[in-house]
């Protein structure tokens, strides 16, 4: 693999980590490749999560007979180019005219009509939950952002309310909080989808605000467990229970065990060779279980690891 990466980033994950060998290039390399890799994941789980929890809400306000599926986003107007002033819940976005006299719309609205599209040359059926699916992830935050429109304020705090049952309020400053938090979230996702470096993606902290740009190795852990931290406020503010579940999950579970010093350097160290993970969850235990033995025998020389005082000397 690495004569295959570019020369500058080679150069930034040598600098980065100070390696000496290519073999431990490829250790940390792969460590991060795990760590991209099982962070998408978690960012599907949000991303499902927080899409269909707004889809559900305004299904179930503006038909309260349906709580899952309800063309609330104006698919059927948009579909025959009609003005989206009929359109109920109204997104930002207008209609326009083509010289030909094609119909197209801006904004949120484009992106509807844009997932309409795909979704008919696909020859499937066009329905507000095959919408949704389409959609991508910036198209959410903007939508709640919307809210804080004068046109929403009879029923904004309802709104939220179905959304995020457990959020600290139900007004603009919520609005401001979360739409803070998910646009931090979608720069992380947008480095993931990118195969971009995650090393020096800034701390940001619980009101969405970044902060500090890493600078060595168990900086990027830092930041990378806070921007797990803020995903599970948000899917705690729209159901405690799910927070947990999700957090006990496999891949959730998988990263967790990711984020460690003693896990970046024993994949360092294992050069990121097959059953790296396994083996360093294993490596761990052994850890755990020396120093606990240390604590109690503290007359007696506890039997750490192979690598261990290898691993420990790495920059971190």
């Amino acid at each position: 693999m690495h004569d295959y990466l570019s020369t500058p980033r080679k150069s930034a994950f040598e600098t980065f980590f100070s390696t000496s060998t290519k073999a431990e290039l490829q250790g940390v390399y792969r460590w991060h490749q795990a760590v991209s890799s099982t962070f998408m994941a978690l960012m599907n789980d949000f991303e499902i999560v927080l899409r269909n929890t707004i889809h559900f809400a305004l299904s179930n306000y503006y038909d309260p007979s349906n709580s899952d599926s309800f063309d609330w986003m104006g698919i059927a107007i948009i579909q025959t180019g009609a003005s989206p002033n009929h359109i109920a819940h109204r997104l930002n976005g207008s209609r326009r005219f083509r010289n030909n006299g094609d119909v197209y719309y801006t904004g949120s609205l484009g992106k509807i009509q844009d997932a309409i599209r795909e979704i008919v040359n696909d020859s499937k059926p066009v329905t507000p939950d095959a919408v949704v699916a389409k959609l991508s992830f910036g198209f959410w935050p903007i939508l709640l952002d919307k809210l804080k429109h004068p046109s929403h304020s009879a029923y904004k705090a309802t709104l939220l309310h179905k959304m995020f049952l457990n959020a600290p309020s139900h007004d603009d400053s919520f609005i401001n909080l979360i739409s803070a938090q998910l646009f931090q979230i979608r720069l992380l996702r947008n480095r993931l989808g990118h195969h971009d470096s995650l090393l020096k993606f800034r701390e940001v902290n619980h009101l969405g605000v970044p902060g500090f740009f890493p600078v060595k190795p168990r900086h990027t852990i830092n930041s990378m467990k806070l921007m797990v931290d803020n995903m599970v406020r948000i899917l705690d503010w729209v159901d405690h229970n799910l927070a947990i579940s999700l957090r006990q999950s496999d891949h959730w579970s998988r990263l967790a065990n990711l984020l460690s010093v003693d896990m970046m350097g024993y994949y360092r160290f294992h050069h990121g060779n097959a059953n790296s993970y396994e083996k360093g969850i294993i490596y761990k235990e052994q850890i755990k279980k020396a120093k606990l033995f240390q604590a109690k025998k503290k007359y007696r020389k506890a039997k750490f690891p192979e690598g261990f005082n290898i691993i420990k000397s790495y920059p971190h």
